[in-house]
């Protein structure tokens, strides 16, 4: 009885390690605004601390090694003192509405998932990669379902979103199940059913078609075919010429693009350049010395959005904000600093030794190979297994340095290297009475630990689901209703950022002026609460709409000119804010602020062709009439090469116009008429015109948009 006692303890670490990877697989909120956010990232780190818990005797007597235990404990740390420095800490831990990935939570959950997963002994050891095989396997199955019938309901966790991220998962499965099959003493059922879900996996990733995937499967087939050359006597050799073909189709998929006609529809990612984001940490770092400690999890966004290059404002992403960095390693740089990112390259650096020594060359080896062929598993069976789970970390390891790792790839790179960690040590025999006396006290703190992260699913669950009805609220007592349990639950400044939102539309779209004033008044004390604290940049943008909407109806908003200010403080690269800014000044009667904030924005952002038509629009009115006449010529060059924009053409019509240049004016009228025809307040403007009737053109603030 002591020993079944013993075993069930033993394989606590293993079960609770599966869920945890389970839950960041499959786990979603029906109804929620964002259902594989906050709640799930919670969940998984309860699962974690929950294995840490009841496996505790286990992880105390495992004993991964001083070197792993002291990185694990400095990454923590590391964590730890940036969500300190964090402007927004709440944020910071358990990530931002719509992006997990990144927050404290998984960061934290992915250190005791290496945990768990290095204390896992026994029977155990082998079954994990299988367990986590067949989870992959569904994942990906439902995810191929969901791309050849994409009208079939299916839970929100398996529809198709980054192409890379999913494909990653499909990376580490091909790479297990290779490890399965090499084997040379699997049995031909087993074996044929791996190589299966190896094409299954493979299928997967010819569907989703990265460049930056198949390198990365080519490094982790590189690591797996050289276990090959080390035991070639050990290894089946079909499956091995397998991996070859495959290996030699993956690099030549990274640099020629293949057109595929199973290749899905996928949505476009977008990210920024190594080099862009390169040089931002640099730019960062140098603006501000404390931030090398890390601006905190979850805070790449926004401290991106303070440096991020003036390049970028010449391309096509210079109204975007970039979510996530263009690698995980430059992630972890921005958010714990060097040292914490250090911990993170020690812990996998030595969990690697581990799986080198693991899949080493048999005993017999002489000489100076000797050395790799340490703690060698003796079972070529065993050894092949962990040559794929050595590939399979490596590879995502490899693709850290390169891509942005999704939420489940980071668990599943710390459920692996932990597995390989655990391959080179020895548990203690029995524990003795100090670690009994520490096992004690850290159940207890574990357990309050425990409690508190599942009171913490309910919690955030219960909020996403009122942001979820807040979102898709169709009424307005609907959306009062959601509101006040947002407010009540999780006032998250981007929920209230968005209800401000509904209200200024419901406002503009009141049938009566005593319902249209109400509203307005809603939206302007909602967007005072969103902007309340340490909001982000979208949420005060979402509150300067509120605000500049509100001012031109006549409402006072005392606190407009300061959400400028903080939302240019925020993002001094980003032209929307200048433009804004100098709509306010405009506004205000500050011609020469406006003109100053007008031309900043042309500055930041060329592209932006509003800033150049508010710039036209204010010289006009200030008596420079041909540099404004220049501006919009500008306007509609770029507006043609794009096809053409009809308030473009309509406003250099205006300024033709009052410069005298009737024809000229008339020409660019019909211009714009051709582009919307059936456009009344055209054709009367051309009609009044060649009627050679001359009047003033009207206020250029608001050109005629067709």
């Amino acid at each position: 009885m002591k020993t079944a006692t013993s075993d069930v303890r033993a394989a606590l670490p293993a079960v609770c390690a599966v869920l945890a990877a389970a839950a960041a697989l499959f786990v979603f909120i029906p109804g929620a605004a964002d259902p594989i956010g906050d709640a799930r990232a919670a969940l998984v780190l309860a699962l974690v601390i929950a294995g840490c818990t009841l496996g505790r005797e286990t992880l105390l007597r495992a004993r991964p090694g001083r070197v792993f235990l002291v990185a694990i404990a400095a990454f923590a740390l590391t964590v730890c003192v940036s969500l300190l420095t964090s402007s927004n800490a709440s944020r910071g831990f358990w990530g931002s509405p719509v992006l997990w990935t990144g927050s404290a939570t998984l960061l934290l959950a992915a250190a005791g998932t290496f945990l768990l997963s290095s204390a896992i002994v026994g029977r155990a050891r082998n079954v994990l990669p299988a367990v986590l095989l067949g989870l992959l396997t569904l994942h990906q199955a439902l995810f191929l379902l969901k791309t050849f019938l994409p009208q079939l309901p299916m839970p929100t966790a398996f529809a198709a979103s980054a192409p890379t991220s999913v494909a990653l998962l499909s990376v580490i499965a091909v790479l297990l199940s290779l490890g399965y099959a090499l084997a040379a003493g699997r049995a031909a059922p087993a074996r044929i059913a791996a190589l299966a879900v190896a094409v299954l996996h493979i299928a997967v990733l010819i569907r989703a078609d990265r460049a930056a995937i198949w390198a990365t499967l080519f490094v982790g087939l590189v690591v797996l075919l050289i276990h090959v050359v080390r035991r070639f006597d050990q290894v089946h050799r079909p499956t091995t010429q397998a991996a070859f073909v495959v290996a030699a189709l993956s690099l030549v998929l990274t640099f020629i693009r293949v057109p595929s006609p199973i290749a899905a529809n996928l949505p476009i990612e977008i990210n920024v350049r190594q080099p862009d984001t390169i040089v931002a940490l640099a730019h960062l770092w140098k603006q501000d010395p404390l931030s090398i400690v890390g601006v905190g999890p979850g805070g790449f966004a926004d401290a991106f959005a303070r440096v991020r290059p003036d390049s970028l404002s010449t391309t096509l992403l210079w109204n975007v904000r970039i979510p996530v960095p263009a690698s995980t390693l430059l992630q972890l740089l921005f958010e714990i600093g060097p040292l914490g990112t250090l911990a993170f390259v020690v812990v996998l650096g030595a969990a690697f030794v581990s799986g080198w020594r693991l899949i080493g060359a048999p005993p017999q080896v002489k000489g100076i190979r000797r050395v790799f062929a340490r703690r060698v598993i003796p079972d070529t069976d065993g050894a092949a297994l962990a040559a794929g789970v050595f590939a399979a970390a490596a590879a995502l390891t490899f693709a850290a340095t390169i891509l942005f790792l999704p939420q489940a790839a980071v668990l599943f790179l710390a459920l692996l290297s932990g597995w390989l960690a655990a391959q080179d040590t020895e548990p203690a025999a029995k524990a003795d009475g100090r670690q009994a006396l520490l096992a004690g006290w850290l159940a207890a703190g574990l357990f309050a630990l425990t409690v508190l992260a599942l009171a913490s699913v309910v919690w955030l669950t219960v909020a996403q689901r009122a942001a979820g009805r807040l979102v898709a609220a169709t009424d307005a007592a609907a959306e009062d209703a959601a509101y006040a349990a947002v407010v009540r639950w999780n006032p998250v400044p981007e929920w209230q950022a968005i209800s401000a939102l509904q209200m200024l539309y419901r406002a503009a779209n009141a049938t009566d002026e005593a319902s249209a004033k109400a509203a307005l008044t809603t939206a302007i004390a909602r967007a005072r609460a969103a902007a309340t604290g340490p909001a982000s940049a979208a949420t005060f943008e979402a509150a300067i709409t509120v605000g500049m909407q509100a001012q031109a109806a006549g409402a006072d908003v005392p606190e407009l000119e300061g959400w400028i200010t903080a939302a240019r403080a925020r993002e001094p690269n980003n032209a929307i804010f200048a433009v804004a800014a100098g709509d306010f000044a405009d506004l205000n009667g500050n011609a020469a602020a406006a003109e100053a904030a007008y031309r900043d924005a042309v500055r930041i952002a060329p592209r932006l062709l509003i800033a150049r038509a508010r710039l036209a629009g204010l010289l006009a009115r200030t008596d420079r009439l041909e540099e404004a006449v220049r501006i919009a010529e500008e306007i509609v060059a770029s507006a043609s090469a794009a096809g053409g924009d009809p308030s473009a053409y309509v406003l250099l019509a205006q300024l033709l116009e009052q410069r005298g240049s009737t024809a000229d004016a008339v020409r660019w009228y019909q211009a714009a008429a051709a582009l919307a025809p059936g456009n009344r307040e055209l054709q009367a403007r051309i009609e009044r015109l060649t009627g050679a009737t001359s009047t003033p053109a009207e206020d250029l603030r608001q050109p005629a948009t067709p």
